[in-house]
């Protein structure tokens, strides 16, 4: 038994007369999965590379959201994750469960439209130390060594938009290009990366300012790995404004840092 999952037990066990985190803790066996796992770059995740270019749309377990769910499904099949949701994980979208509960349609001109109900309980099952100071400390090291730098790049790129105008509205440029490619468009001239609707490389040269902002050099092997976060970070964000959960996926990232990023949250 992982040395996290016997922790979790004699913490749970000693908290459940207690105080129960607010959120509950439906989301426990991914943070247990994720201290099973070391993320390296270039790591071939479940099934090799190739395994993972065709389930998520990436080479790479080291880095990206994609990575990281990449790298999950070895030990905590995303599909068992999604089958714990009381709703449907979407209501519009190229999406749709498949056998294994989990059907993404990588290739698609259309995107995925979250269920606002799906967001609101994943944001209430996945922070297990908030309100529970005992269970934070064992997971802790999770968030340390797994999500420290995809957290506070989200952030960044959000609070990067909202100077922009958003989700009111967008500055001219790719990313209002790209808003408009989600509304059925056309491509912008030069933006073929983001035809599938990943908009890696569209958003470059906004996206440089957060691994600086990170204290992450240019000549520093982060800096790319940062640096994609961003440029997937930028079209996150811009597709959570079009289907409207923007703001549950915005107050469970401020959550999630006010719990195990306290520090860095104040600071910005």
């Amino acid at each position: 038994m992982p040395r996290l999952r016997l922790l979790l037990l004699v913490v749970v066990a000693g908290c459940a007369a207690s105080r129960v985190a607010p959120g509950g803790d439906s989301l426990l066996p991914v943070w247990t999965a994720w201290q099973s796992f070391d993320r390296v770059e270039g790591s071939d995740g479940f099934g090799g590379p190739d395994a993972c270019h065709a389930a998520f749309g990436t080479y790479f377990t080291g880095f990206g959201v994609r990575g990281l769910a990449c790298a999950t499904t070895d030990l905590q099949p995303l599909g068992a994750v999604v089958a714990a949701a009381p709703m449907p994980v979407f209501v519009g979208g190229p999406h749709a469960p498949g056998p294994a509960g989990l059907g993404l349609d990588l290739g698609s001109r259309t995107f995925g439209h979250y269920n606002p109900a799906f967001v609101r309980w994943a944001v209430a099952t996945a922070i297990p130390g908030e309100g529970n100071p005992a269970l934070r400390a064992v997971t802790q090291p999770v968030y340390d060594q797994k999500l420290v730098r995809l957290a506070r790049v989200y952030w960044l790129v959000r609070d990067g938009l909202v100077a922009e105008g958003y989700p009111e509205r967008t500055s001219p440029g790719p990313t209002t290009d790209y808003v408009q490619f989600l509304r059925g468009g056309p491509l912008a001239s030069g933006a073929s990366e983001y035809a599938p609707g990943f908009s890696m490389y569209a958003f470059n040269d906004r996206s440089e300012a957060v691994p600086r902002a990170l204290g992450i050099a240019s000549d520093d092997l982060d800096w790319f790995s940062a640096l994609y976060e961003a440029e997937a970070a930028t079209g996150f964000w811009l597709r959570r404004a079009e289907d409207g959960t923007q703001a549950t996926f915005h107050d469970g990232l401020r959550r999630l840092l006010a719990t195990y990023d306290a520090d860095w949250l104040a600071a910005h």
